[in-house]
């Protein structure tokens, strides 16, 4: 953490920080995050991409990939840059499925189809550098929203579902990706309770069939599910949580789940405050 007063609007105060190397700073209508500009400079360097044709979403489907076995540095190369892309996520859920699908599948066994993956992540990260959460002036809100997605047996080969989450305060937002959305939600709430703030809590779906399971009690009819994934079942008839339901146009969840287009990705990040901005802040470091 490298600053030498408070953060705020005073005279005294400080209006730019760097925290674990992420850049925040204090304006007066907003405050702004973002990653480490490093990172990208970082893989669009070891794979020579700095000048390369940028393209508009970071990963797409394909039926017939490459199959050619990847051999000696590109080995290592692809592995190193993916675990650094999988941390630059955390920051960047613009990217956040691309980077899983890059680390989870064939990593063992690894082909030139997951290394043109990784170039294709790196040529969109060198035409949006910069994603920046911007935390506006909002009215004072009572309530947290976790927005859930599935693909539902997304992967062609494994059948394995992707799912993802965002957590919202009012326009305010913090992405995370996994299947507990209703653990991240109550997590939520508790650290507001830790605040001193009280909220309610909504778990908002744009799938009717996920939604009216939370809202029985028991299986029902669907004996295959594990039991321990129903004890949400109990704190939604306590009231702890209420179930809603959005459209799937508007479910900032979708970003986790599958490869989206340019367009898509701004409409859905623009949900959650998050723009891409141009030139570079002011405190930002050099690879």
């Amino acid at each position: 953490m490298k600053f030498g007063g408070l953060l705020g609007p005073d005279k005294t105060d400080v209006q730019n920080v760097a925290i674990l190397n992420r850049l925040v700073h204090y304006g007066h209508t907003a405050t702004t995050f973002e990653a480490d500009p490093r990172h990208v400079e970082i893989i669009l360097n070891e794979l020579n991409l700095t000048t390369a044709k940028t393209v508009s979403s970071p990963g797409v489907s394909s039926s017939s990939p490459d199959e050619a076995l990847l051999t000696g540095t590109d080995i290592t190369r692809y592995r190193s840059l993916t675990m650094r892309a999988n941390y630059l996520s955390l920051d960047r859920p613009d990217i956040a499925y691309a980077t899983k699908e890059l680390a989870t599948r064939g990593m063992q066994t690894l082909t030139q189809g997951h290394y043109n993956g990784l170039k294709r992540l790196a040529r969109y990260l060198g035409g949006h550098r910069r994603l920046v959460w911007r935390y506006a002036e909002q009215s004072e809100q009572s309530k947290l929203n976790m927005f859930s997605d599935s693909d539902d047996g997304g992967c062609l080969t494994t059948r394995k579902s992707t799912s993802g989450g965002a957590l919202m305060h009012g326009r305010e937002s913090e992405f995370y990706a996994g299947i507990k959305a209703g653990s991240v939600l109550l997590g939520g709430i508790a650290t507001m309770q830790d605040l001193g703030c009280e909220f309610s809590a909504e778990l908002v779906f744009d799938a009717t069939a996920a939604k009216a399971m939370l809202a029985r009690r028991g299986h029902g009819k669907a004996k295959h599910i594990a039991r321990c994934f129903l004890c949400l079942q109990q704190r939604i008839q306590d009231g702890d949580i209420v179930l809603g339901k959005c459209g799937t146009n508007v479910n900032p969840a979708d970003l986790g789940t599958k490869h989206l287009d340019g367009a898509r990705i701004a409409e859905l990040l623009n949900l959650m405050g998050l723009t891409f901005e141009e030139g570079a802040h002011e405190m930002a470091l050099k690879a």
